[in-house]
């Protein structure tokens, strides 16, 4: 069975941002979105798809054709054990 990500087009800008797990919240990054099932999904058609304010994606059709990049999160110098340049 197919998983998808909820676009929230009223919420796009510059960037997709997608709902967050559980109908909760907002994001940019794919690693932070929710998933929901096809059979979720279906059962709610007027809210989870409506194509006005949001649209049921494939999580295989997105993630075939998104861009990986770090983010530059607190603490990402630390986990990449890279020392950060003093006079920058």
């Amino acid at each position: 069975m197919s998983d998808y990500y909820i676009l929230s087009l009223d919420k796009t800008n510059d960037m997709l941002v997608w709902w967050g797990e559980n109908n909760s919240g907002y994001t940019s990054r794919l690693d932070k979105a929710g998933k929901y099932s096809k059979q979720k999904v279906k059962e709610n058609i007027p809210y989870y798809d409506n194509g006005k304010l949001t649209r049921a994606i494939s999580c295989e059709e997105v993630d075939n054709i998104a861009i990986k990049c770090v983010p530059n999160d607190v603490g990402i110098f630390e986990k990449l054990k890279v020392q950060y340049p003093k006079n920058i």
